[in-house]
């Protein structure tokens, strides 16, 4: 069994060692080297002190046997390796001289005291500076993992405190690749159970040593002293002495990483040394890093100390206000709705019967194909006063049938007023208010017109609710949208209410009731401006291809980090349009609406795998905290309390954006909201729809706003101005007509995400996103008889379910009413 000996790389001289010395002081070696003293000898040979001739530099000179050409070659890839570990609490790596076919290590030299030495003088450390070595230790020994680099002899022997007070890992001489896991070596005593039964050394046997060397610091004793190596099999076996019961005011948070450190399954161990460093008390390695302009590793940034556990009181407190926010928004949305300024609202079933009703008593028969949806009245998009009233005609509803399948041409599959367009004969394009009485009719004329006949209204008059004595004929002022042969228009006087219509060898083809000042309804139309935001998500995108190719080149990207995020965006948002998708029983049909929607979905995937890569790297340098949170979800790690937290904090953020924005609405005046026009509102599993698709938004948005604050933080280099500007770029690209109620929306929107990010985090800003984009895609309301209740019910419920579940993530297993049951239990 090898012994402790002292550390190769001591300043004391050992004189009496020079007899079987290969060099005497004086000696040159290689022409370059001069020795000075020998530093110390053992089972790797010896280690001097020499001067570098050519540099004017110590250094430290250390034979390593070479016995086979393999055992060369194994000792270039190390040294290869080795040398790339620049750290200050590693002993660097130089070069390897041949002297004559002996074989020499050249290495930073170190002028103090091994810690094995330090320990026999004065027993355990003191506790700040027993931590503090610890720290050391574990950065040093983080950054050989990091590149590769496996000790496989860590021991109180081999590491120098120097001039300093830092400790330094020294002896480099067993170490090995990471992927060599099965070279045999080390010192017993310092050895994990795997390496000593099997000589199996992976970065986990020397967390295991780690562990054994914090013992003996902050104990002063040693974990094992087994002199033969059964006896050491034997006390592995045994239960491991506490460091408490040896020191009773050792730091429970240092006992606690000092035995997850020897835990004999390696698996329980510490993943890495990052871990063990941020497990220690008072450690916030994330801080130290960007002071040290350097960028940590998504790891490092994963196993953050932040715990985000709150303690009950606030846990509670928060859930609290987040699921008030959530019972107000129903409340507030009705106030705001354009339902709320009408007598009464038919579901779509009815006003899909009775829409085929008006087709059969105007004489047309009834088509194979139709497709009935609540649509948006443009009439009604300008602001109007708060308490207005509205008429039935401000939620009309659209019936349409056709003898053809309807295939509508746009990407969601939606039947739209001119999607398909209304040019088959047999088509009927029927438009019902939310009573079910008839505000227009158009219908495409056989190509085979019936013989020429006088044209009769009153059915269409009664259709509409409207008494034909009570209008004169007049001059028609519109053309007809569908082919005709005649035209007629009636108007009431009393209030100017005016119907146009058009016939077809004497059958309706046109009836519109038009208020006054109205227009026929419109088309949509059939291209449209940029928005603002679509030009800066454009810009964003543009530049991200950039800077994300440049991250890759250099490998600073979280490449399996921006595949998860990518691989979710691209998911939910296809799946979310699968549910609102109007499906078609034609093979050819459907596999082209399915593939529209998988291109779409893997377009917006490929725009988040972009702009993840571009600026993640930065983030994580720039505002490491605000990733933590992210980087555990990434992980899987859902149940995190920091996660919990974060989600908890994003929810209400989210949910009092959204309050305000309906106490605007109500205070300011303006558009009315028509979330009856949203499929979601309208197809069987549309309830899916704002959760899927809303999360998949809300990562994307969340990623968005992050990629502006980099370029911003890039070009002002400095925080607050960056999220200032970030702020009024994003209220103003999202508000060209500077609204004063939508401007309170969108300052309200961005206020709230960007408080999330800045004192959450990323993970907070996404949920304060999700929560405020799936209340709006969804028609809110608390009231049973409501036909779309169900749809609403089943978002509320999965918006209150996720808040709970983040309150019990948050609270870390601690009881829920915390002290109380403490108390009660004592």
């Amino acid at each position: 069994m090898r012994d402790d000996a002292p550390t190769e790389l001591r300043s004391t001289p050992a004189a009496s060692r020079f007899a079987e010395a290969r060099f005497t002081p004086g000696a040159v070696v290689a022409n370059r080297y001069r020795i000075v003293s020998l530093l110390g000898g053992g089972g790797m040979g010896e280690v001097y002190r020499a001067d570098d001739l050519k540099l004017g530099q110590r250094v430290a000179l250390k034979y390593v046997p070479t016995h086979h050409p393999a055992a060369l070659e194994r000792l270039y890839a190390e040294v290869r390796v080795g040398r790339q570990i620049a750290h200050p609490n590693v002993c660097r790596l130089y070069d390897i001289i041949d002297v004559g076919g002996q074989h020499f290590i050249t290495m930073e030299y170190v002028d103090g005291e091994d810690l094995a030495s330090l320990l026999r003088r004065i027993g355990r450390l003191p506790a700040d500076k027993a931590l503090a070595l610890t720290r050391d230790l574990c950065a040093g020994l983080a950054a050989s993992h990091d590149c590769g680099f496996i000790h496989r002899d860590l021991k109180p022997a081999n590491v120098m405190i120097d001039g300093r007070g830092n400790a330094r890992i020294t002896d480099f001489g067993l170490a090995g690749l990471a992927d060599d896991t099965a070279s045999v070596g080390g010192t017993p005593l310092y050895m994990a159970p795997e390496q000593l039964d099997r000589g199996i050394a992976t970065p986990r046997s020397d967390i295991y040593a780690l562990g054994l060397v914090l013992f003996e610091m902050f104990t002063g004793r040693r974990v094992f002293d087994g002199q033969t190596l059964n006896d050491l099999r034997a006390q592995h076996a045994l239960t491991k002495t506490r460091p408490s019961s040896l020191v009773q005011e050792i730091d429970p948070a240092v006992e606690r990483v000092i035995l997850r450190c020897l835990e004999e399954d390696p698996a329980l161990r510490p993943a890495t040394a990052h871990e063990v460093l941020l497990a220690l008390p008072g450690s916030d390695p994330l801080r130290a890093a960007v002071a040290a302009g350097e960028t940590p590793s998504p790891e490092m940034v994963a196993a953050a100390g932040r715990t985000g556990e709150l303690p009950a009181p606030r846990a509670w407190a928060l859930l609290f206000l987040t699921l008030a926010l959530l019972a107000l928004m129903p409340l507030l949305r009705q106030r705001v709705e354009v339902t709320s300024r009408m007598s009464e609202v038919k579901g779509p079933e009815a006003l899909r019967d009775r829409a085929r009703s008006v087709v059969r008593s105007l004489g047309y028969a009834r088509a194979p194909y139709e497709s009935g949806a609540y649509v948006r009245n443009t009439r009604y998009a300008d602001a109007r006063p708060r308490n207005a009233r509205l008429g039935p005609a401000a939620a009309p509803f659209l019936y349409r049938d056709s003898p053809e399948e309807l295939v509508p041409s746009n990407e969601n599959g939606w039947v739209m007023p001119n999607d398909p367009a209304v040019i088959v004969p047999g088509m009927s394009w029927v438009l019902l208010d939310a009573e079910g009485k008839l505000l227009e009719l158009r219908r495409i004329a056989p190509a085979r017109l019936p013989s020429p006949n006088h044209a009769e209204w009153s059915a269409a008059f009664r259709e509409a609710g409207l008494d034909p004595a009570q209008f004169r004929e007049t001059a028609p002022v519109w053309n007809a949208p569908v082919p005709s042969d005649t035209r007629a228009a009636w108007i009431r006087d009393r209030d100017a209410l005016r119907v146009e219509g058009a016939a077809a060898a004497g059958r309706p083809v046109w009836f519109a009731v038009l208020e006054r000042g109205a227009t026929p309804f419109p088309n949509p139309p059939t291209s449209r401006e940029p928005s603002g935001m679509s030009i800066l998500f454009a810009v964003l995108l543009f530049v991200g291809v950039f800077i994300a190719r440049q991250n890759v080149v250099r490998d600073r990207a979280d490449r399996s980090g921006a595949v998860r995020v990518s691989a979710f965006c691209g998911l939910a948002s296809f799946i979310g349009w699968i549910a609102i998708t109007r499906h078609h029983l034609t093979p050819n049909v459907e596999w082209s609406r399915l593939t529209g929607i998988a291109g779409s979905a893997l377009f917006f995937a490929l725009a988040a795998w972009i702009c993840y890569l571009a600026i993640e790297p930065y983030f994580r340098r720039r505002w490491p905290h605000q990733l933590t949170a992210w980087k555990r979800v990434l992980n899987g790690r859902l149940r995190d309390p920091l996660v919990g937290t974060e989600i908890l904090a994003g929810l209400a953020f989210g949910a009092a954006a959204t309050v305000a924005m309906y106490l605007s609405s109500l205070a300011l005046g303006g558009e009315p909201l028509n979330s009856l026009a949203n499929p979601s509102a309208q197809t069987m599993f549309g309830a899916l729809h704002p959760l899927l698709r809303g999360a998949a938004q809300a990562v994307s948005y969340a990623i968005g706003l992050a990629t502006l604050l980099v370029v911003l933080r890039l070009l002002v280099r400095r925080d607050l101005p960056a999220f200032a500007i970030a702020f009024a770029v994003c209220v103003l690209a999202a508000t060209p007509t500077l609204a004063p109620y939508k401007l309170v929306d969108q300052v309200a929107l961005m206020a709230a995400v960007l408080l999330a990010l800045r004192f959450g985090g990323l993970l907070a800003c996404t949920a304060a996103f999700f929560c405020f984009i799936a209340a709006g895609f969804s028609p809110l309301t608390l009231a049973p008889g409501d036909w779309y209740f169900a749809r609403s019910a089943f978002v509320l419920i999965a918006l209150a379910a996720l808040a709970v579940f983040s309150f019990h993530a948050s609270l870390a297993g601690k009881p829920l009413l915390g002290r109380l049951e403490d108390e009660a239990a004592a």
